[in-house]
């Protein structure tokens, strides 16, 4: 047998020895776990303690009891450190629990109570305000609606006064009319009557001077008949003097 088959034969034989002690540490192990029952930590408070099923899940673990001796220790010392602490009433607290709710509750309840009457009280200073800003609008429109009304008679007064006015004013040009149509007849008919009289002077004018004329043609023809030479006078200056004498 060579020198390497000899050294795994050995070996092989090592193992085979070690396999029942681990299982007989393992039973023993697994057995240290029973110790600590629910009522070991119903003394320190409640099975529920959620450190206490820590602590008993931990010890469960073969894992961790077989290749941690140290973590083993640690976890025991925490066991027995809970164990010694001291119980807690679970009523007492329970009580104390409901009375901080019922405090709470009226807390809550005054809190909800005062809170509605301040919205009560708001609510009528708000209607309040309202009521007088009502108040408020209606007054403002009664004097508007009398403003308007003074406001409409003042114009209708104007209007009349107005149309007054101009049935005065239609008066007036009448009358201003009349007086300039009978001043404008009243100098028409003086104007006429002095153009008639100047013409009338004018005509006499003429008519005395060609009288004159006439007369003064006919002497000098009764002066040229007593010469012996009688003389025909012009057909022009007998024409005249007939019409004339017509």
């Amino acid at each position: 047998m060579s020198k390497s088959t000899r050294k795994k034969h050995k070996i092989q034989e090592e193992k085979e020895g070690e396999e029942p002690t681990r299982k007989k540490s393992k039973s023993e192990n697994s057995e240290e776990p029973e110790d600590v029952t629910d009522s070991d930590y119903n003394d320190s408070g409640s099975s529920d303690d959620p450190n206490a099923q820590v602590i008993k899940l931990l010890l469960a673990n073969d894992t961790l009891n077989n290749e941690n001796s140290e973590l083993k220790m640690r976890i025991q010392q925490l066991e027995e450190a809970l164990r010694n602490r001291p119980s807690i009433d679970i009523g007492n607290k329970v009580e104390e629990m409901d009375n901080w709710i019922k405090k709470l509750e009226k807390i809550h309840d005054e809190d909800i109570d005062l809170l509605k009457k301040s919205i009560s009280d708001l609510a009528g200073k708000i209607d309040g305000k309202i009521d007088n800003l009502s108040q408020n609008v209606d007054n403002l429109s009664q004097k508007n609606e009398k403003v308007e009304k003074n406001q409409q008679k003042k114009l209708d007064k104007m209007a009349r006064n107005i149309e007054q006015n101009e049935k005065d004013l239609q008066k007036f040009r009448q009358k201003i009319q009349a007086k300039i149509d009978k001043s404008m007849k009243a100098e028409n008919e003086k104007s006429m009557k002095h153009m008639n009289e100047k013409f009338e002077k004018f005509r006499k004018q003429i008519s005395a001077k060609i009288e004159k004329s006439a007369k003064n043609e006919e002497q000098d023809g009764q002066k040229k008949l007593r010469r012996g030479r009688p003389r025909c006078p012009p057909k022009s200056k007998i024409a005249g003097r007939n019409r004339w004498d017509r």
